[in-house]
């Protein structure tokens, strides 16, 4: 496994929500290879279960896919239709938290 992939992805499974090397970065939940979502980390009750796409882009993105499988102990592999999907709804709750932030902010 590249060095790199030793510090971004037990960060990812942790729960880190912002990381970023050369090739990869980790934001609101979901891994992206360069800007293409791969991984999305979902709590389902007292675990997480990351969710990997199926697809294979690149030899890059193919290790990172493979790192995030060996150190992650639930994964599953989903279509890449399933991640945009999951990207999008982690997004949506991030911009959702963040406005209620500010309207307590506001009074």
């Amino acid at each position: 496994m590249r060095k790199y992939l030793q510090k971004i992805v037990p960060s990812f499974l942790n729960g880190s929500d912002f990381e970023q090397s050369a090739t990869c970065s980790v934001r609101n939940g979901t891994f992206y290879s360069y800007a293409t979502p791969i991984a999305v980390r979902r709590r389902e009750g007292h675990r997480v279960v990351v969710y990997i796409t199926e697809e294979k882009f690149s030899a890059t993105t193919s290790g990172q896919q493979n790192a995030i499988k060996q150190l992650a102990s639930n994964w599953r592999v989903v279509p890449q239709a399933t991640i945009l999907e999951m990207e999008r709804e982690e997004h949506l709750k991030t911009l959702e938290l963040n406005w209620a932030k500010i309207a307590t902010a506001q009074g």
